[in-house]
C-alpha cells in the first residue's frame, strides 16, 4: 500500500469511527434498533479498512480476507440474540452486559481456531483482528466484558470500559501494525491459498 493510499485509508477509518460514534451517541431511543442493525455493518466496514494493508501481500486471496474481516466483525453481534433467547432486535438490544464472545479471549480463541482449521496463519490473524476491532469499539461504552474471564467487568474491579481515546488508538494501532507487518521482508506465514 503506497503512502498516499495508507493516509487516505487512515483518514477514512478515523472519519468512520468518529462520525458513526457521534451519530450513535446522539440517537434517540426510537432509533436504537435501527442503529443496532447499522452497527453490524459498520463493524464489518471498520474491520475491512483495518485489514487493507495486508491485501498488498502477494499470493493471498484478497476476496477471502475481506469476507472474513467483514463477516466475522459484523456477525459477532448475533450472540446478542442467543443470550436474549429471542430473534427480536428489541430484545437483543436490551441486554445489560454484552455476551462473553465480546472479549479478547474469544478473539484469541477464534483466531487460533481459524488458523488451525485453515492451516493459514494469515486467516487466523484476520479473524483475531476483526473480533478485536469489534470488541474494542464496543468496550468504549461500558457494557463489554472485554477482558473476560478476568473479573475486571464486575462492580468490584470497575474497569468496565476503556476511555474513548484509547479505543481510537487501539483501532488505529491495529491498522498501522498491519501496514508495518505487510511491508516486512520476512512474511511467510502460510499466506498462499
Amino acid at each position: 500500500m503506497s503512502l498516499l493510499r495508507f493516509i487516505i485509508a487512515l483518514v477514512v477509518l478515523l472519519a468512520i469511527l468518529l462520525g458513526f460514534d457521534y451519530l450513535q451517541h446522539r440517537k434517540s431511543s426510537k432509533l436504537r434498533e435501527i442503529f443496532a442493525l447499522l452497527d453490524a455493518l459498520i463493524h464489518g466496514v471498520i474491520a475491512v479498512i483495518i485489514v487493507l494493508p495486508i491485501l498488498g501481500i502477494s499470493g493471498i486471496n484478497k476476496i477471502l480476507i475481506v469476507m472474513i474481516a467483514f463477516f466475522v466483525a459484523g456477525l459477532l453481534d448475533m450472540d446478542h440474540f442467543v443470550v436474549a433467547k429471542s430473534v427480536r432486535i428489541s430484545d437483543a438490544v436490551k441486554l445489560n452486559l454484552r455476551p462473553y464472545t465480546h472479549s479478547i479471549t474469544f478473539a484469541l480463541i477464534l483466531g487460533l481456531l481459524v488458523w488451525g482449521i485453515s492451516q493459514q496463519v494469515l486467516l487466523g490473524i484476520v479473524a483475531f483482528i476483526a473480533v478485536t476491532s469489534h470488541v474494542m469499539r464496543d468496550a468504549s461504552d461500558g457494557t463489554t466484558p472485554f477482558l473476560w474471564p478476568l473479573p475486571v467487568h464486575t462492580d468490584s474491579m470497575r474497569i468496565r470500559k476503556i476511555p474513548y481515546w484509547l479505543y481510537l488508538m487501539i483501532e488505529v494501532s491495529l491498522f498501522v501494525s498491519l501496514q508495518v507487518w505487510a511491508h516486512s521482508p520476512r512474511i511467510n506465514l502460510g499466506t498462499t491459498f
